[in-house]
């Protein structure tokens, strides 16, 4: 990395991700600027935010944003709020409209990833096809809306079926939050399945563990997880009921996966995968933003040294 460069973490203020990297890339001279999009705005005490255009240029004062940036870390953001009125609505949007403007000014950097391939690479379903395309098994999988189809489905399933959200992973109802999954769907569950908007639904796989494969750019790290109690999801599982163990990818399937990267342009993700009994994988969805430390943790492996060595590339 360039002397006296700097790497721009976008995130949210409760992302442990971002401090332990922000340590080790601390540890090697490289400044760091964290800009924390639910709550820079409030500072305005500490730091008032002044935007301002003047031939044709536009800077940014008082909130510490560096000129020299290199890297763009996009690493979490989250651009949805449940408002309790319109009046919080209306200023929860000309925030957003400040955030964009800021990131705007930095296109000409590096990121990771960059938003139009977030955006390309995050519908679940485009993935599944793309997959295929590249050779990667998928489970076999519908979305409807129609009764006789969806039992159809099943009766090809052997009636082992489960349903999948979509798109949302988690609900917030203002005091609680609730995650969504993976669940079992049984046939008198069908008709309440699609009585509201057409059901995801997919084959169920006879699981022998799971795989997520974290990716740097080339540089791939994969890692077993074998459920210890039984579960729809792992996700509903806690870490001490999940073995974890480091693991060597299948150099033909690690192609097949740098390949679906390069279609999206992605230079980061976590790729999930399953191991089926027949000792085939199968491929899950691709998480462009996914997360990793807990693996770390896990594990014992060290990613944050490798990933420090990512952006600083």
């Amino acid at each position: 990395m360039a002397r006296n460069s700097s790497i721009l973490i976008v995130t949210e203020s409760d992302d442990h991700h971002v401090r332990i990297i922000s340590e080790a890339l601390a540890q090697r001279n490289v400044s760091v600027f964290r800009l924390d999009v639910d709550t820079f705005l409030d500072e305005q005490d500490a730091h008032p935010f002044v935007w301002s255009i003047m031939g044709g240029v536009a800077a940014v004062h008082g909130t510490q944003l560096p000129c020299d940036v290199t890297t763009v870390w996009y690493r979490r953001r989250n651009p949805f709020h449940d408002a309790k009125d319109s009046v919080e609505s209306f200023v929860w949007q000309e925030r957003e409209g400040i955030v964009e403007s800021i990131l705007n000014t930095y296109e000409s950097c590096r990121w990771v990833n960059r938003r139009s391939s977030l955006v390309r690479a995050r519908p679940k379903l485009s993935q599944l096809v793309k997959a295929r395309q590249q050779g990667l098994r998928i489970p076999k999988t519908i979305v409807t809306n129609s009764l006789d189809e969806l039992s159809s489905f099943a009766d090809a399933c052997d009636g082992d079926i489960v349903a999948k959200p979509i798109q949302t992973q988690v609900l917030h109802d203002g005091t609680e939050h609730l995650v969504l999954g993976t669940r079992t769907l049984h046939k008198n569950d069908f008709n309440a399945a699609i009585s509201h908007m057409p059901c995801y639904a997919q084959e169920k796989l006879p699981v022998r563990s799971e795989l997520r494969v974290v990716v740097f750019g080339e540089h791939m790290y994969a890692f077993r997880q074998t459920r210890k109690s039984d579960a729809d999801d792992i996700k509903q599982l806690s870490l001490d009921q999940i073995r974890h163990e480091y693991c060597t990818l299948d150099e033909c399937i690690a192609t097949k996966l740098q390949a679906l990267m390069r279609h999206y342009e992605l230079e980061f993700a976590a790729i999930d995968l399953v191991e089926v009994d027949s000792g085939d994988l199968v491929f899950l969805e691709i998480n462009p933003n996914g997360q990793w430390l807990w693996l770390q943790y896990a594990t014992g492996t060290d990613l944050a040294t490798p990933f420090v060595r990512f952006l600083c590339e």
